[in-house]
């Protein structure tokens, strides 16, 4: 271990389970100055466990005085919390430092930062002073770990932002387990959102039968989320070799069943009952959109007999998806068939 990393390393080895920094065992490290001076690190444990302590002036202190802003590891999420801050102080934000276009940020970051100049939503404004409000900027700025290790209630309220409580989950799944995430997903007050996650959650963790008796009431919702659960049950109920229900789901989401996956499942089920007229009616109306719809027409092309024009077709999708595995080996595998014999008579 490097020499410099070493008094961090002392003192990061003895920190407590949950906690960012121990500032007992700092005030009693003989190289401070090496630890606080020289490495970024020792900045942001710091203001993570002032944060995560609610102590909001110790965390102001640190920001204005961080000697590492220049080449900050997170400058957006360094000026998020300094305006989240002033909002709980002074009642108004904080421009960035650095110009940004609106919408180039996570919409809570844009709203912190940008247009500043204006009166804060007070909605937003009230947000901001609760416990939820850390882990909220932690999550838009992609800290997900130290967003899980925040104080924060384990039933958000289904309001604004109404992207937390769903965010939270994912934060969950991704850093700590699946089984964790469908835990704090099932304590969340009912949404349609946070209902087709949990079925989500669920199928990726082996519980099939119980994502498919979530989904099926989510599939009713007539907005994305429902469009979302239609759309998983459909594609489960079809492995399952159930078509018509299956189909019956498909159908009875009008946005879906006008889309392009909708339509894809519809020619599956299609093929399923062995209506393969229908299923290329239903291909052919898709063909210039859907990768499945271009595959069935490649094989219609072979069973035809037609193999150039299956290998042109192949070529055709290559050039618009040259980057997919599946597109590359069956181009492969077309380019692999023999030439078909030449007519007599023509040399």
């Amino acid at each position: 271990l490097p020499s410099e990393l070493r008094p961090l390393y002392a003192l990061l080895r003895d920190t407590p389970p949950g906690s960012f920094w121990d500032e007992a065992a700092y005030a009693g490290l003989l190289e401070k100055s090496r630890v606080t001076e020289k490495r970024q690190e020792a900045f942001w444990l710091r203001l993570l466990q002032a944060l995560q302590h609610g102590d909001d002036e110790e965390a102001e202190r640190l920001l204005t005085g961080n000697r590492f802003r220049g080449r900050s590891w997170n400058a957006v999420l360094e000026d998020g919390l300094r305006s989240l801050l002033t909002v709980r102080r002074e009642g108004h934000r904080l421009p960035s430092a650095v110009a940004r276009e609106p919408g180039e940020l996570h919409p809570l970051m844009d709203a912190l930062l940008n247009d500043t100049a204006s009166p804060i939503d007070e909605e937003l404004a009230s947000f901001l002073r609760t416990p939820e409000a850390v882990p909220a900027v932690l999550i838009a700025c992609g800290w997900l770990e130290a967003a899980v290790r925040m104080p924060h209630a384990t039933t958000l309220p289904n309001e604004e932002p109404h992207f937390l409580a769903y965010a939270m989950c994912q934060a969950y799944r991704a850093v700590r387990s699946t089984e964790q995430a469908i835990e704090f997903a099932r304590r969340q007050e009912p949404s349609p959102e946070i209902e087709v996650l949990l079925g989500e959650l669920l199928y990726s963790a082996g519980r099939k039968d119980e994502a498919v008796a979530v989904w099926r009431p989510a599939a009713d919702d007539p907005g994305p989320a429902g469009y979302r659960a239609s759309w998983m049950l459909g594609v489960e109920l079809l492995t399952r070799g159930r078509s018509v229900e299956a189909e019956a789901v498909v159908a009875g989401h009008a946005d879906l069943a006008a889309s392009v996956p909708g339509r894809e499942l519809l020619a599956r089920v299609a093929m399923m009952k062995g209506d393969v007229a229908k299923a290329g009616r239903i291909f052919a109306s898709i063909e210039d959109q859907s990768v499945q719809a271009q595959v069935f027409a490649i094989r219609r092309d072979l069973v035809n007999g037609d193999v150039e024009a299956a290998k042109d077709r192949a070529r055709a999708m290559l050039a618009e998806h040259p980057d997919a595995p599946s597109v590359r080996k069956l181009v492969v595998d077309l380019n692999a068939l023999p030439e078909p014999p030449a007519e007599p008579g023509v040399s």
